[in-house]
C-alpha cells in the first residue's frame, strides 16, 4: 500500500475532525477507498461499515501528505516547503464521524473493481 494513516486529528469536532494519510510512493489517490467501522478485538475490526469515502482519481507524490476531512468543502492542493504538497479531500458529513474509542479507519487499495446496474 503506498498510502499510510497517520493519524486522526481533532475528533469529535466537525469543523476541524481529519484524518492524515502520508504518500509512501507515488500513487493516484483514486485507487483507495475509507472505510468507517468498528475495533472487534486488538487487531480485528467488523466487516460492516457506516460510512465510506472513495478518494476521486488525484496523482500524488512520495513525501506529499493527503488530508481528508469529515465536513463538506471543496478538494483543493497546496505546495508544502521543501517541494512536496498536501492535497485536501472533504467527506461532506454534517456531524462528525469519530466520536467513540471503539472506531476504526479501514483504508483499502482497489486496484481493480466492477460495476453493475441491475434491470
Amino acid at each position: 500500500m503506498k498510502l499510510k494513516i497517520e493519524r486522526i486529528e481533532d475528533a469529535g469536532v466537525l469543523e476541524k475532525e481529519r484524518i492524515v494519510f502520508s504518500v509512501l510512493a507515488n500513487e493516484d489517490v483514486g485507487r483507495y477507498v475509507v472505510f468507517k467501522s468498528k475495533k472487534t478485538g486488538e487487531t480485528s475490526v467488523s466487516n460492516k461499515t457506516s460510512a465510506t469515502f472513495w478518494f476521486p482519481d488525484q496523482s500524488v507524490q512520495r513525501g506529499d501528505l493527503v488530508v481528508l476531512y469529515t465536513k463538506g468543502g471543496s478538494d483543493k492542493s497546496s505546495a508544502t516547503q521543501g517541494g512536496k504538497s498536501s492535497h485536501f479531500f472533504y467527506w461532506g458529513k454534517t456531524s462528525p464521524l469519530w466520536t467513540n474509542s471503539d472506531d476504526a479507519i479501514v483504508l483499502v487499495n482497489i486496484n481493480s473493481w466492477a460495476f453493475h446496474f441491475p434491470s
